[in-house]
């Protein structure tokens, strides 16, 4: 079964890749984004999958993206099961106590 964990980094500090802090900002709003913001938290944090959703009031969430270092199919697959299952899904009670901070999970291949 997987596990989520909330991103808290050990040192309290992320060893942030300028290069692809820089190409995340560059390719912001493009096609390309989603694959981007997988290589930077890759690099950043040591993430296998990335799905960004987007959601609005007490609305579902609707799927922006999702990029993986495994299978085209695993990310398919997992980003659809959430959005059916959201409302039990850890990832969505995290974020629907959150406040208007930033909230990040994230997942490795392991998991």
């Amino acid at each position: 079964m997987s596990s989520i964990q909330a991103f808290a980094p050990a040192a309290g500090t992320v060893d942030v890749p300028a290069d692809a802090l820089a190409a995340l900002v560059r390719d912001a709003g493009a096609p390309r984004f989603i694959e981007t913001l997988l290589a930077f938290c890759r690099q950043s944090i040591g993430a296998d999958f990335v799905s960004v959703f987007a959601r609005a009031g007490a609305g579902g969430p609707r799927l922006v993206g999702t990029a993986t270092t495994t299978g085209p199919d695993n990310t398919r697959r997992a980003a659809e099961g959430y959005m059916q299952h959201y409302a039990s899904d850890v990832n969505f009670a995290l974020m629907a106590r959150a406040d208007d901070r930033t909230y990040m999970t994230y997942q490795t291949a392991a998991d």
